[in-house]
C-alpha cells in the first residue's frame, strides 16, 4: 500500500467559504458521505489518500448504524453563530479607502468627508443549518464605544443583510433591508430580532450583517484596541430552526 494511504482521524473545520478536516494540524479537502450534516467541530474518522481525505464516520460512529427518526417527526434547535471579523469599511478624506477591525463603526462626517460601514461575516459557518426551517433570528449588538453626536442622548442604527460571506476587497453590498434600531448613548449590548427570512439566507447560503445608518455611532468590535473595548460576541447571530422528517 502506497505509505501515503492511510486511516486516521480528522476534525470537520473552515477553510474560507468551504469545510475542509483538519488532519495533524494539515488542513486538507474532504469528500463526505451522503447524507452527512458536517459541523465544525465534528470529529470524524477519514481515509486519507495524498492531499486528500475521505470522511467514512462521524465521531466513532458509522454512517450506517445511524437510524433516522420515524418519518413526521418534528425536530427543533437553536444555533449560535460567531461572527468570523468585524470591522468598518471607512473612506476618510486624502486617504485610501479600506477595512479596520478596532470598532463596528456607522455614519456620515460630512466636515471630514468621511463615511464608515460597518459589518460582521459569518462565512459559511451558518450553512450547517440549510434545509431547516428557521423560525427566529436575533443579532448580538455590542455596546457603544463611540457616539459621534455629544448632544443627542439617542440615535438609530440601519442594519442590513448583506450578500458577502466574508470581508470583500470593498465596501459590502447589503440585499436587504434597513432595519431600524434605536439605542441609548449608554447602550451595553442586547440581543436584537431581525427578519426571519434574513435567517433563513443565512442558514442557506451564508453571509454578513451591516450597518450603514449616516448617524455616527460606533459599537464594540472583535479585538478592540488601546482606545475601544472588544467583545468577544461582537454580532454573533443566534438562529432558531425545526425540520420535519
Amino acid at each position: 500500500m502506497d505509505a501515503q494511504i492511510g486511516v486516521t482521524t480528522g476534525v470537520i473545520v473552515a477553510d474560507g467559504q468551504t469545510l475542509a478536516v483538519n488532519v495533524a494540524g494539515a488542513i486538507m479537502p474532504a469528500t463526505l458521505p451522503v447524507g452527512y450534516e458536517p459541523a465544525i467541530g465534528d470529529i470524524v474518522n477519514v481515509l486519507k489518500a495524498g492531499d486528500r481525505c475521505f470522511v467514512f464516520a462521524v465521531t466513532g460512529k458509522t454512517l450506517d448504524e445511524y437510524t433516522p427518526p420515524p418519518p413526521g417527526t418534528i425536530e427543533s434547535g437553536v444555533d449560535k453563530f460567531l461572527a468570523g471579523f468585524a470591522g468598518t469599511y471607512a473612506r476618510r478624506d486624502a486617504q485610501p479607502p479600506g477595512w479596520e477591525s478596532h470598532v463596528v463603526t456607522q455614519g456620515d462626517l460630512p466636515t471630514f468627508n468621511s463615511s464608515y460601514r460597518g459589518a460582521w461575516f459569518y462565512g459559511i459557518n451558518p450553512t450547517r443549518l440549510k434545509g431547516r426551517t428557521i423560525t427566529r433570528c436575533r443579532l448580538w449588538l455590542p455596546g457603544v464605544v463611540y457616539w459621534g453626536r455629544a448632544s443627542l442622548t439617542t440615535g438609530r442604527l440601519d442594519i442590513h443583510l448583506l450578500g458577502q460571506v466574508a470581508r470583500p476587497g470593498g465596501d459590502a453590498s447589503p440585499i436587504q433591508g434597513p432595519i431600524y434600531h434605536t439605542i441609548e448613548k449608554t447602550f451595553q449590548g442586547a440581543w436584537v430580532t431581525l427578519p426571519t427570512q434574513w435567517g433563513q439566507h443565512l442558514a442557506d447560503n451564508g453571509g454578513g450583517l451591516g450597518l450603514r445608518g449616516t448617524e455616527p455611532i460606533g459599537l464594540a468590535s472583535l479585538t478592540g484596541s488601546s482606545t475601544y473595548k472588544a467583545d468577544l460576541t461582537s454580532g454573533q447571530i443566534e438562529l432558531a430552526w425545526s425540520r420535519t422528517y
